[in-house]
């Protein structure tokens, strides 16, 4: 038995199906690569942040442990200077400062402004007349009320 040759009109359609088919192939494999990237970058983000938050909560244990060591040599100070520690190759910077002394100024009443005064070591004459004053300037900015 012999093959007969194909018709005129179909000579070249199983290439030209090759070829479509290679690009429908390629065209669904750029899209699985293009997502799988994006899912990757993802996750890497993620376990940046999962990381640093790692990070950010062994600083508050490490910065507990050592204000509550005993001994006052040992214990850390809370004047604001900064101990350099690392967790799994991520630096943190810890500074702790005591936040119970500072004056909220604009929460300030005519007492503490008499108090604040006093501890500068100005007269009694003006320290009354400064929280005399103040006391006048804050009734008035809240318009008379008190």
């Amino acid at each position: 038995m012999t093959r007969r040759p194909p018709p005129r009109h179909e000579q070249g359609y199983a290439m030209l199906a090759v070829v479509a088919g290679i690009g429908v192939m390629a065209a669904v494999a750029a899209g699985a690569a293009a997502a799988t990237s994006a899912r990757l970058d993802t996750l890497e983000a993620e376990t940046t942040s999962a990381r640093l938050t790692a990070a950010a909560d062994a600083g508050i244990q490490i910065a507990l442990a050592n204000l509550t060591r005993p001994g006052i040599g040992v214990r850390w100070a809370i004047d604001g200077r900064t101990y350099n520690e690392s967790l799994g190759g991520v630096p943190i910077a810890i500074r702790i400062e005591d936040e119970a002394g500072k004056i909220m100024i604009n929460r300030i009443d005519g007492e503490n402004v008499g108090w604040l005064a006093s501890a500068l070591g100005l007269p009694q004459r003006q320290v009354d007349e400064m929280r005399d004053s103040w006391t006048v300037r804050k009734t008035l900015a809240l318009g008379g009320l008190t």
